[in-house]
């Protein structure tokens, strides 16, 4: 996956996100900014994304994460398990920031189911109804 791929990837999960979870966002954003509170949700979001990404290491690469913290790596067992603790760490932090960014009007609102990757080209987006 290139930057561009990862770019459409963050932008359209964290507008699922916002649309999903967007009360509690604006609560969090209003409060203090911190989203410890929809921890779950968001580790769920993430899990959902990683079993659908072809190589975990493109999600370190084009992190906006620069230190991953290192309780995930000092207990790891192996190169598999250290590999999926980052990646889903970097993209919790990029899914939550971007989420956190649109709430506050930073970045724009987008129809999530419109946003397609330059690698799926004309491939239906993901949650559409392919007989519809």
């Amino acid at each position: 996956m290139d930057r561009n791929e990862w770019l459409t990837l963050i932008i359209r999960e964290a507008n699922r996100f916002v649309i999903e979870h967007e009360a509690e966002l604006k609560a969090a954003h209003e409060a203090d900014g911190d989203l410890e509170a929809l921890g779950a949700e968001l580790d769920r979001h993430v899990h959902s994304v990683l079993v659908s990404v072809e190589d975990l290491w493109d999600l370190i690469r084009h992190s906006g994460l620069e230190d991953p913290p290192p309780e995930l790596w000092q207990d790891a067992d192996d190169w598999t398990s250290l590999l999926v603790r980052v990646a889903f760490a970097c993209f919790a932090h990029d899914l939550g920031h971007n989420a956190e960014e649109i709430i506050a009007g930073r970045l724009p609102r987008i129809d999530p189911d419109q946003l397609v990757s330059p690698a799926e080209g004309n491939k239906a987006p993901r949650h559409q109804d392919p007989l519809n």
